[in-house]
């Protein structure tokens, strides 16, 4: 009985340690294909020919930064969704002060 436990423990034993080297290439070849994913993914801004959101859609997007953010965040948050949406940061900054000026006389 003993020499069934005692080979039981040692073929665990193995298979813990072979566990933990599939983590580990697991791991590895996970983290390889994600810098090789953002090395060569495309650019997220949307091409010139794109039409760029309405007035509106500006607006609204300012709007819900300015009042579901912290101040930086706000501002950092809007910027990123100009450049994905590909609105122009020079067109939304006007917008974004408004409100936050807006918000501010509140």
């Amino acid at each position: 009985m003993l020499d069934i436990v005692e080979r039981e423990i040692s073929r665990n034993s193995d298979l813990r340690k072979d566990w933990k080297q599939i983590a580990a290439d697991a791991w590895l070849s996970w983290r390889e294909a994600a810098i090789e994913y953002h090395r060569d993914r495309p650019p997220t801004c949307q091409s010139p020919d794109k039409l760029t959101p309405p007035l509106r859609e500006i607006w609204r997007a300012a709007r819900q930064c300015v009042r579901r953010k912290a101040p930086h965040d706000a501002l950092r948050t809007f910027l990123k969704w100009c450049d994905y949406s590909g609105v122009e940061r020079s067109a939304g900054m006007p917008i974004f002060k408004t409100i936050v000026a807006k918000e501010l006389a509140k």
